[in-house]
């Protein structure tokens, strides 16, 4: 059995691919003797936990978030929902926030449309890695 084929079917149990899981699909593909005699499912969680990661890290500071908060939402959101979405929009840093922004928005603005971002484009991102 070949890198070629073991990388494609783990690709292939991926019930949703996304850009990201292509990125890490086109690593292990553009480079495959760096692979060669490594457990390449380990490679592949690996790079899949590390894009998740810098996903969530971006939305973080995107935000104004603690990291651990919002990964913990991203690994537990289920049926559309978070285990704890009041808990995630109480720690919005709005002070740093409005110290950054010119024009910022109410709290409960900023709170909702945070919401919308998690379930509408982070998890979108991010869903058919976890």
């Amino acid at each position: 059995m070949g890198m070629g084929i073991s990388v494609m079917a783990i690709f292939m149990s991926t019930r949703n691919s996304s850009k990201l899981l292509s990125e890490v699909v086109a690593e292990i593909e553009d480079d495959k003797d760096k692979f060669i005699g490594q457990d390449i499912e380990a490679f592949f969680n690996r790079m899949r936990y590390e894009l998740i990661d810098k996903e969530i890290s971006e939305f973080s500071k995107k935000w104004f978030l603690p990291f651990e908060d919002v990964k913990y939402e991203g690994y537990n959101f289920k049926d559309g929902n978070l285990a704890n979405e009041n808990s995630l929009k109480s720690k919005i840093d709005y002070d740093r926030y409005a110290e950054t922004i010119e024009e910022p928005v109410p709290k409960f603005t900023l709170r909702r449309e945070m919401i919308e971002d998690f379930k509408n484009n982070l998890m979108g991102e991010v869903s058919s890695l976890l």
